[in-house]
């Protein structure tokens, strides 16, 4: 592995990046490379790798969509997995990694829009869309702006609230969450700068000693085990908690796509709830049991809302499936794939 220090000066110079060589961090990582794309006139950073050798020719392009907020790295254990069944395209959304933010583009909507123009400036005129967390809003409202991009859906713990409330209690609710959501983002911006010093500790801290409780105790709460996390992966979290400490845009993002995210599960309830009944491609939601953002009932009212729609259910994971279960994780995309069908439209 290479010092973690390596990449922490060039964060502003995404020049210096360009074709940087992931695997000369970890084996975990051989064959994944940094790209800087224009994309409207401005530069992004992308992590990709290429298909597995003996992977038909044309095999679809898996794009994976962080959580807004979070880079193209937060899905680096996964993408060698799923080059097993074809190329595979981390990016950094707008306001996270290397891509800098950009007027309107940090939200989901926003972030949505930025990646059908990425598609388009990578000549990308299909992909099977992953989206983990708040980036499976931004992977929803892809399908739903530009349909024909998405070849297929994967909607990981998905902030999506299918079902609105009626009557007197849901406009009670749309009140009270427009309230909390007008107040809600200085204040949230002054919490994260100053938890990401207290956060960088508590994993400093379980690097050197996974006896430490305090990780631990955080990832429980979102459900989750610090056990299952690679070394390789603690490494880079704290490499980008120093990226968050040196560029203040990107916690500043970072608590836009959670109010995006907040928006999505109470005033914006219907109009999502109307996006997912629009999409026309198949869809496949994963879910840990042990997630505790995402509740059973989310997903419960999804599948009830769209039979046709596939679940799985990753026994004893939480909201970390990309980081505890990585390849767990490809092989039931994989076996899901295989039943949907390349040509599935």
């Amino acid at each position: 592995m290479t010092n973690r220090d390596e990449l922490l000066p060039v964060r502003d110079d995404l020049q210096r990046i360009d074709g940087h060589d992931w695997g000369r961090r970890s084996v975990r990582w051989t064959g994944v490379r940094s790209r800087v794309v224009s994309v409207s006139g401005r530069r992004g950073h992308l992590m990709r790798i290429e298909a597995e050798p003996g992977v038909p020719p044309g095999a679809s392009v898996h794009l994976l969509i962080a959580p807004m907020g979070m880079g193209g790295w937060s899905w680096i254990d996964v993408m060698r997995p799923l080059a097993a069944f074809g190329p595979v395209v981390a990016p950094d959304l707008p306001g996270s990694g290397w891509t800098r933010p950009r007027r309107g583009a940090t939200d989901a909507e926003g972030s949505a829009r930025f990646v059908s123009d990425l598609m388009e400036a990578l000549g990308l005129e299909r992909a099977v869309v992953h989206g983990y967390s708040g980036g499976a809003l931004v992977a929803l409202l892809l399908a739903d702006l530009a349909p024909a991009r998405v070849e297929r859906l994967v909607l990981v713990a998905p902030p999506i609230a299918a079902v609105p409330e009626t009557g007197v209690r849901r406009r009670r609710w749309q009140l009270l969450g427009r309230l909390a959501l007008w107040v809600a983002p200085p204040v949230l911006r002054l919490i994260a700068r100053a938890s990401i010093r207290a956060m960088a500790a508590v994993w400093r801290r379980w690097r050197e000693d996974p006896s430490d409780p305090g990780l631990a105790r955080i990832i429980g709460r979102v459900g989750g085990d610090p056990r299952r996390i690679s070394p390789e992966m603690i490494d880079l979290v704290l490499d980008e908690l120093d990226g968050f400490r040196a560029f203040p845009w990107r916690s500043d993002s970072g608590v836009m796509g959670w109010i995006s995210a907040a928006r999505a599960m109470t005033v914006g309830q219907r109009a999502v709830g109307e996006a997912v009944d629009r999409v026309s491609v198949p869809t496949l939601l994963v879910w840990g049991d042990q997630d505790r953002v995402i509740p059973r009932v989310i997903m419960d009212d999804l599948v009830a809302r769209r039979p046709d729609w596939s679940l799985h259910v990753l026994e004893s994971v939480g909201h970390l499936p990309p980081w505890e279960v990585p390849d767990v994780y490809a092989a039931a995309v994989g076996r899901w794939l295989s039943v949907t069908g390349k040509g599935a439209r």
